[in-house]
Parts: C-alpha cells; structure tokens; sequence
C-alpha cells in the first residue's frame, strides 16, 4: 500500500515580541538558522515542507533561499497559528501532514520517524505531556483547512496517539532570550 504525500509545515508567522527578534532567524551553534534546522529535519520524512511566515516573511525569504515554499499569512496580526496551517493546507491539498512551530527544538529523525509510524493523528511526547510536533491524517487536515478552529489545534488532539519522545526537548518553548539561551547552553 503507497503512502499519501506527507507535508511538513513549519509555524512562523508570529512577530516574535517576547524574543525582541525573529525566533525563526535566530542562530544555532553549526551557524544555521532555526528555520533552517525544522526545515532539515522535516525534509528527512516529508515529501515537502512549507514554512508559513508573517509578520518576518521577508526576512525569512532571505534566510531560506527559492529551494524553500514559504506561504505568507498576511492575516498574522489578526488570527492564530492554526490558521496559518490551514493556509498552509490549503495551498497544498495534501491529506497528511506533520506541524511545528519554529519557536521549538528541531526534532531529531528518530523522534520523526516514529511520529510517522504512529496512527494519526499523533504528537511526541515526554512521560506522556504533549509537545511539538504533531502528526495530522487526512480527517484533521480537512478539519483544518475547512475551519475556524475554536481552541486551535490542541483542542482537536485532545485524543492523538502520544508517541514517546526521545528526550524532554519537545516539550520546550523557545519564547524568550533566557529560554533560547538555556536550551543554546544545553541546560
């Protein structure tokens, strides 16, 4: 049985207030942007991957190059990171689809594949407490791309296939320079 095309969808489109600089821009020890490691890991289990900016779409288009599909939620100041995936979504028709925000640890290919491997809808997660990402099939992608969306998109995983995670990172938001510098120390 063939697999339908998997999409991986990277959340960029907040205006990164909390961090006082684009959380997708910001710099990783191997010199990559944090946009740019998501982008890597979900090219390694994704048949695409989009990147849905906003409020840095510019700036992001310069970080990522013509190689990356990156979507424009000119809407941003006014809707929610769900309704960037439904933009996302719906530009692309794809029926599957694994999301993340940018402002979390890239998750790593182990952690990947067995997020694939899982039923959907499915996310990882650390002595089961839900992080990033998340894994949709065909019935919450349609959901999604009909919306809106009451909640967001937690509220549609409330019963998702919790899928043990590799290590307590996804968990972890990225929203503030103290939170960038800890998980960039390794602590």
């Amino acid at each position: 049985m063939t697999r339908s095309p998997l999409l991986g969808v990277v959340l960029s489109a907040g205006a990164s207030t909390r961090m006082g600089s684009p959380k997708a821009l910001l710099k990783l020890p191997d010199g990559r942007h944090l946009v740019q490691a998501h982008v890597a890991a979900l090219a390694g289990v994704c048949d695409q991957v989009v990147v849905v900016g906003g409020a840095h779409t510019q700036a992001l288009a310069a970080a990522l190059g013509p190689s990356t599909r990156l979507l424009d939620n000119v809407h941003w100041r006014h809707n929610h990171a769900v309704d960037s995936l439904a933009l996302a979504l719906r530009e692309t028709r794809v029926s599957q689809a694994l999301v993340t925000p940018v402002d979390v640890p890239p998750a790593g290919a182990m952690d990947l594949a067995a997020l694939v491997a899982a039923p959907s809808p499915a996310v990882l997660a650390w002595r089961d407490q839900p992080g990033h990402p998340v894994r949709l099939g065909p019935a919450l992608c349609e959901r999604v791309r009909q919306g809106p969306v009451p909640g967001g998109l937690r509220t549609l995983l409330e019963d998702a296939t919790r899928v043990p995670a590799s290590g307590p990172e996804v968990l972890l938001n990225l929203n503030t320079p103290a939170s960038w510098a800890a998980w960039a120390a390794g602590d």
